[in-house]
């Protein structure tokens, strides 16, 4: 998975380093689990850096990965957390300073569930990592501070495609994209 994570990393930064035309964001989140996993788990906080081609000036298109850990809910020890390698694509309504947004994140979503529980005085440490695909709508927008940089401000819905049922989330994210 590390090893994902860097490639992932790599192409981005071999990717801005060859044209003008691109855009980076880092957003943080905080993401509301919803169906089954509303049960299992509390409050997410994370983030995400994005990087971005932008084809016209109303399409964008790149990568994006990042961290988001679900805090345990009713003290029942279990955490959990998600590590998304997305495709992302954006398309913008406007051209003006403020660009209302749709987009879409495809990709690998890989997910790693723990839980602790004391017994007679001993400490036991569960843990188990998945990978699966799934896909993140959004509806959002940017708003031009300067030439070169935007607030960008989203929700998302993450939608991970699991054996009995989907993890999902809602995510609320806030941030800013600089263009190069």
């Amino acid at each position: 998975m590390r090893k994902l994570v860097l490639l992932a990393i790599f192409a981005v930064g071999v990717i801005f380093a060859s044209n003008a035309q691109f855009k980076i964001g880092a957003n943080l989140n905080v993401g509301i689990p919803t169906g089954d996993m509303s049960d299992a788990v509390g409050i997410g906080v994370g983030g995400t850096v994005t990087g971005l081609y932008e084809f016209t000036n109303t399409f964008a298109a790149g990568v994006q990965t990042g961290y988001i850990s679900f805090a345990e809910k009713d003290d029942s020890g279990v955490t959990f957390s998600i590590i998304p390698i997305t495709a992302v694509g954006k398309y913008y309504f406007s051209e003006s300073s403020f660009k209302p947004y749709i987009s879409a994140d495809l990709g690998l979503y890989s997910m790693k569930a723990s839980q602790s529980v004391s017994m007679s005085g001993y400490n036991v440490s569960v843990s188990v990592t998945k990978n699966n695909f799934g896909v993140a709508p959004a509806l959002g927008f940017e708003y031009l501070l300067s030439e070169k940089l935007s607030l960008d401000a989203n929700a998302k819905y993450t939608n991970i495609f699991t054996e009995d049922s989907p993890t999902s989330y809602l995510g609320i994210n806030v941030g800013f994209v600089y263009k190069f």
